[in-house]
């Protein structure tokens, strides 16, 4: 087939993505916009207020954890040293421990687990030979364990390849899972 006889055998309403990425030849204006009313951006805002309720009216059973991810050059000695050192400060304190000796073969006891009040940080970290990502979790809310952290690594300019902290305190969770 010739290329004039394969363009007339495209159904009309088919779409063809151009080289720039629109369909069928339209510019980005023509395209119909997708509806993006008040009723949804209310009903997000609904169930962010409701996340932060739980936590205050049932303790117990509420989202009171809080999550965090900072991402780091694999050499920057002084950002790993600083999120190291707090990470350890914060759990000496929080477990009631002598030494980070204790800190490092230490499991909780069933009741450590179950408690939900117990002001410790868990977590992880990834590394690679370009970069170094530390995952955190804690008991969210101001003084406790995430609130320490944050204010001792807190970012001094806006997220960049150097450093960036991925947390947001409105966000919370049922339960921990590192």
């Amino acid at each position: 087939m010739k290329k004039e006889e394969s363009k007339s055998k495209l159904r009309p309403d088919s779409t063809v993505k151009s080289k720039r990425g629109s369909e069928g030849g339209q510019s980005t204006k023509d395209l119909p916009k997708a509806d993006m009313g008040a009723t949804g951006m209310t009903n997000m805002s609904a169930l962010s207020s409701q996340s932060l309720d739980i936590g205050k009216k049932d303790p117990e059973t509420g989202a009171i954890f809080e999550r965090m991810i900072i991402i780091v050059p694999y050499k920057s000695p002084d950002s790993v040293k600083g999120i190291q050192n707090t990470f350890e400060r914060i759990n000496l304190e929080g477990l009631g421990l002598e030494n980070s000796r204790y800190l490092n073969t230490k499991e909780l006891s069933e009741e450590e687990k179950n408690n939900r009040k117990l002001d410790f940080l868990g977590g992880f970290e990834i590394m690679d030979k370009e970069f170094r990502c530390f995952v955190v979790e804690g008991l969210g809310g101001e003084g406790h364990s995430m609130d320490q952290f944050y204010r001792a690594n807190e970012r001094e300019r806006p997220n960049d390849k150097k450093y960036k902290m991925l947390y947001n305190p409105g966000v919370k969770f049922k339960n921990r899972i590192y």
